[in-house]
């Protein structure tokens, strides 16, 4: 274990000081390691502002139908959408991403709530939750969610853990469809940083 060290030698160690665009400096931990503080580029994303997330369960956590769909529509603007999404399910169910989707309604606009609450910047992105689908596009990915089936189901949630970078002026339908043999609540969460 290294030994601690003097209030002389704390005191005269070289410290390196980062500004920042702002004028702020980086920071750093205690005097024991002086090690800087950072954070994930996601991270700091939220921190600029720049992060989003939108939100769609079944009304009042009423059930969808067994092999029933809940859609949410990503319409994706002019800067690159760096996407993660999660979803939930009271039973076994499928979990699709498309891309070059084509609606015949893009449904109804949902909020896309900035993670940093005290910015006011607004996504090029919008999404939309029960848009009537006329053609899904190409699957991107399709993912199982283990829930259990019909009075034996429990529920399940996934996330994806490495984001998609989305097409710009694209339009993506993220899907959750119920295999639980039963009718089962649902929910989809997506989050994306603009670039």
């Amino acid at each position: 274990m290294p030994r601690a060290l003097t209030d002389f030698e704390q005191t005269m160690r070289p410290v390196v000081v980062i500004s920042g665009r702002d004028g702020g400096t980086a920071e750093y931990d205690n005097l024991a390691t002086t090690t800087a503080v950072t954070i994930d580029y996601v991270h700091h994303k939220v921190h600029e502002g720049d992060t989003w997330e939108s939100s769609y369960k079944t009304p009042d956590a009423s059930p969808i139908a067994d092999n029933a769909n809940l859609d949410i529509l990503i319409v994706v603007g002019d800067e690159r959408a760096h996407f993660t999404f999660e979803g939930a399910c009271g039973g076994d169910a499928e979990i699709l991403l498309y891309e070059a989707a084509i609606p015949d309604s893009n449904g109804t606009r949902l909020a896309d709530a900035n993670m940093n609450r005290n910015s006011f910047n607004g996504p090029t992105t919008a999404t939309y939750h029960t848009p009537v689908i006329a053609a899904v596009g190409n699957q991107l990915r399709n993912t199982f969610l283990p829930g259990g089936t019909k009075n034996q189901a429990t529920g399940g949630t996934t996330r994806t853990g490495t984001e998609w970078i989305l097409r710009t002026n694209t339009t993506y339908l993220l899907r959750l469809t119920n295999r639980a043999g039963s009718a089962q609540p649902a929910s989809l969460a997506v989050q994306w940083y603009e670039k």
